[in-house]
């Protein structure tokens, strides 16, 4: 289907519209959090003098060093997702789920709120240091065939198929 100059502007403002409120409704889940634990906030205070000093903001090339921001901003994801419920996914085949069968073309919601509250003893406590041994981007852990060496399931929510 071709669009009209009028249609794909509003398409492409519509996709940057709900990135942006993506976005800062993430960021300010992570503030309130912070809010509610200065103790976090201290050590990432101190994470981001020690790497970037009190001159400069942080860039790219310091993601390496800065593990506990790292582990914030995960933290922040697995303990209130963006749309909990999910979004609709097709499935591409057959598959046979816990005894159940989930036919091809079926639609399909993946729950991140719900998956998250199952991978912990502590699903409610806000504690970014859970993520200390996954230093890696949390899409590097999300892109994995092995479920269980994913850190959480945010990322799940922009497939279109499964």
């Amino acid at each position: 289907m071709d669009f009209t100059y009028n249609q794909m502007n509003n398409f492409l403002g519509s996709v940057h519209q709900g990135a942006a409120d993506t976005t800062s409704s993430a960021m300010m889940t992570i503030m309130l959090f912070l809010a509610k634990h200065p103790e976090v906030q201290k050590k990432a205070r101190l994470e981001l003098d020690r790497v970037c000093g009190t001159d400069r903001v942080p860039v790219w090339k310091d993601f390496k060093d800065l593990l506990y921001i790292n582990c914030i901003v995960k933290e922040g994801l697995r303990i209130r997702p963006l749309i909990a419920a999910g979004v609709p996914h097709r499935a591409r085949q057959d598959e046979w789920f816990d005894g159940m069968l989930i036919p091809k073309d079926a639609t399909v919601f993946i729950n991140a709120y719900a998956i998250h509250q199952g991978m912990d003893d502590d699903p409610e406590t806000f504690d970014p240091e859970r993520y200390l041994g996954r230093p890696k981007l949390a899409m590097d852990y999300a892109g994995s065939p092995d479920y269980e060496n994913r850190d959480h399931y945010r990322y799940v929510l922009g497939s279109c198929e499964i």
